[in-house]
């Protein structure tokens, strides 16, 4: 395994190569958002007149535990490296070649090539998520109390495209984790994981491999792998009010709409 060094992204000056590495999936097109996603991918369209994934990347940036960001294209990728350059921080950009005929298993394992073993958060690139709640996930992986870790919010109303996340008895780790496991699903997840040590790393790696070639849908497969392996993943909650996922032209509308409210 490489170095740190020779890995190709772009560290954030002034921070130690030991920290969080974060992954950001910008992989896909996002038919249902016609004609928005015609040129660009799901994840480049505008959030008060700035595109979805670099507001995630500038928050993901201010914060002192996060040391370099690497974002995974596919679909219309040059858009993305083009659009992505004309902003600060700059984040690396690595292309995902199987994305059109692969899950986005395969975007996970292109982001985590080299040396992502000192801790890695993956963050799904077409949800819109408030800076506080990235302050506060990380804060929270900060504290050291997991060693692999799931954040999401309670299920008020139940939507199709919603990953949804069961608890063991206890509460705190999960026992399983899908779509379709409505009614008795609780709580859905935001689509950022966290594992904290190179063993987890490992791990997510060995089972995002193992779940992209049993053809699951979505990269959540890959944790249910690790549950029944007995690795046990912390569900940690989120506000429901700081994050959604942009699968519509309202969720696009809804959020252009709180950003200008505070702008």
């Amino acid at each position: 395994m490489r170095g740190p060094n020779a890995c190709h992204g772009r560290e954030i000056a002034g921070r130690a190569e030991s920290l969080m590495r974060v992954i950001i999936l910008a992989a896909g097109q996002g038919k249902r958002l016609l004609p928005h996603t015609e040129t660009i991918p799901k994840a480049m369209v505008g959030i008060g007149g700035v595109p979805l994934v670099m507001r995630t990347i500038q928050h993901f940036a201010l914060h002192p535990l996060v040391s370099q960001i690497r974002v995974v294209g596919g679909y219309r990728v040059e858009a993305l490296r083009r659009g992505l350059d004309a902003y600060e921080p700059k984040a690396e950009v690595v292309f995902n070649e199987i994305f059109a005929s692969s899950g986005p298993q395969a975007s996970v394992l292109t982001g985590m090539r080299g040396d992502w073993s000192g801790g890695v958060m993956i963050v799904n690139g077409d949800t819109f998520l408030e800076p506080r709640l990235i302050a506060s996930v990380l804060d929270r992986c900060a504290m050291r109390s997991h060693t692999m870790a799931l954040f999401g919010s309670p299920v008020r109303k139940a939507f199709p495209d919603d990953v949804q996340i069961i608890l063991k008895p206890e509460g705190e780790n999960i026992s399983s984790v899908g779509k379709n496991q409505a009614p008795i699903a609780g709580h859905r997840s935001s689509g950022i994981f966290h594992a904290a040590t190179p063993e987890s790393t490992d791990r997510v790696a060995e089972a995002m491999r193992a779940s992209l070639q049993a053809g699951e849908p979505t990269w959540h497969g890959a944790l249910n792998r690790l549950i029944a392996a007995g690795h046990a993943i912390r569900f940690c909650p989120v506000d429901e009010y700081d994050w959604e996922e942009i699968d519509c032209p309202e969720d696009l509308s809804r959020c252009n709409a709180r950003v200008m409210a505070y702008s």
